[in-house]
């Protein structure tokens, strides 16, 4: 790590070290940057490292989300566009750092989404469900990748599924929502963080998903009163959603947020 590591270059080490161990029963050390890397070691740079640079990889230009991966027989290069958070991290108490926001990672961890496609394209992880009873860890006593690299960057800004919590593994149906909460048959705090960063959930900027149209009367009702039904938009007034001018504005929308590919 650098000498002043994101937060998401923390959490990343973190989590590279411990889908290591559960794949080869081996443990990672992670060192700061200015220690020597003993002979024989292979080093893995995570982050915005002087190394990384020295490699010609900045973050500089990149756009929000994205990230890169360089694996060459030397040494693996993993950095990505990452909130300027330098924070302290509690990975063992809540998967991420105190006060976490658990139903809103909408920050940019562009180096940990750096450490997923490593985990998923070379390592053969997959996270399927909640809970390690979802996750899906290929066994083997020495870890071979190829080298490669990879530049990307999710094309939908906003990932959402769901409410944002899920059942616990071998929980079925949901008859009554409030009920099912609170016989805690959902799972929370960690498991529940850490599941929707693997998963790529959210992602960053946040436009109202789902029920958007439910405030274009506060953005276009002044403007375009034509758009809606009744003379004084307000909530609950029909959006007129046949109209053209309607219905070019929403495509318009989905394209601006990567809604829509």
């Amino acid at each position: 790590l650098a000498d002043k590591p994101t937060r998401s270059a923390q959490l990343a080490a973190k989590e590279l070290q411990h889908h290591v161990r559960l794949i080869t029963g081996a443990e990672l050390t992670i060192t700061g940057e200015g220690q020597t890397v003993p002979q024989g070691k292979y080093p893995i740079y995570l982050g915005e490292t002087k190394a990384a640079r020295k490699n010609g990889f900045s973050t500089e230009k990149f756009k929000t989300q994205e990230y890169l991966l360089s694996i060459a027989d030397e040494r693996a290069v993993m950095v990505g566009h990452d909130d300027p958070d330098y924070g302290e991290i509690t990975y063992k108490k809540n998967g991420a750092w105190p006060k976490v926001n658990f139903n809103s990672p909408r920050f940019q961890v562009g180096t940990l989404y750096a450490v997923y496609d490593f985990l998923e394209r070379q390592c053969g992880v997959r996270w399927y469900m909640v809970t390690d009873l979802g996750t899906v860890v290929p066994k083997t006593t020495t870890l071979k990748v190829k080298p490669s690299e990879r530049r990307h960057r999710p094309w939908a800004t906003l990932r959402t599924i769901g409410y944002g919590t899920w059942a616990k593994p071998g929980s079925f149906g949901i008859p009554d929502l409030m009920g099912y909460i609170r016989n805690r048959n959902y799972t929370g705090g960690r498991d529940n963080l850490l599941y929707k960063l693997r998963v790529r959930y959210n992602g960053g900027e946040f436009p109202k998903g789902a029920h958007t149209l439910q405030h274009y009367h506060k953005i276009y009702g002044k403007v375009h009163p034509d758009w809606f039904v009744g003379s004084s938009p307000g909530r609950g007034i029909q959006l007129r959603y046949w109209k053209d001018e309607v219905v070019s504005e929403v495509k318009e929308m989905e394209e601006k947020y990567g809604l829509r590919k």
